[in-house]
């Protein structure tokens, strides 16, 4: 009998990856299908295991959090790649740090407004992290998305 009823263990993997968005240390992130939606699957290498848990379990106390990509239910284990995927909310557009990148090469920047709008915003997720008694440990550009009307 399965001890946990949310993982879900398989050589083969239940969604199909359209591409990779970035990635790091602790793993990489991928646009993918799932059940026939969109959604964002972070696969981690198993030596990440516990780690992966404790953020899997972060997400899960976030939910419905606002700027915060919402966890959907389900991790999976794939024994062929000893990896383990979960999934979230996929949002279209560049992250903040392309963003500011391109503007930079067009010798443009973010309007004052934009600037309070995402300052804002990253201050009311936060808030919201630290209400739960959570620390974001990896606070950058590249994880902040902006959507923009272009995937």
């Amino acid at each position: 009998m399965n001890q946990r009823p949310w993982l879900v263990e398989s050589d083969k993997p239940s969604y199909q990856v359209l591409k990779w968005i970035g990635g790091g240390g602790f793993g990489q992130v991928f646009k993918v299908v799932r059940n026939g939606q969109v959604v964002a699957c972070k696969q981690v290498q198993l030596e990440n295991a516990e780690a992966a848990l404790d953020e899997y379990d972060h997400m899960k106390a976030l939910r419905g959090a606002p700027h915060i990509a919402s966890l959907h239910d389900g991790l999976e284990y794939n024994c062929k790649t000893a990896t383990l995927s979960f999934f979230m909310d996929y949002y279209r557009g560049k992250d903040l740090d392309r963003q500011v990148q391109m503007l930079r090469g067009a010798a443009e920047h973010f309007t004052e407004s934009q600037i309070i709008e995402i300052g804002y915003q990253i201050a009311v997720a936060l808030e919201f992290c630290h209400s739960k008694n959570i620390l974001h440990q990896d606070m950058k550009p590249m994880n902040g998305k902006r959507p923009t009307p272009d995937a």
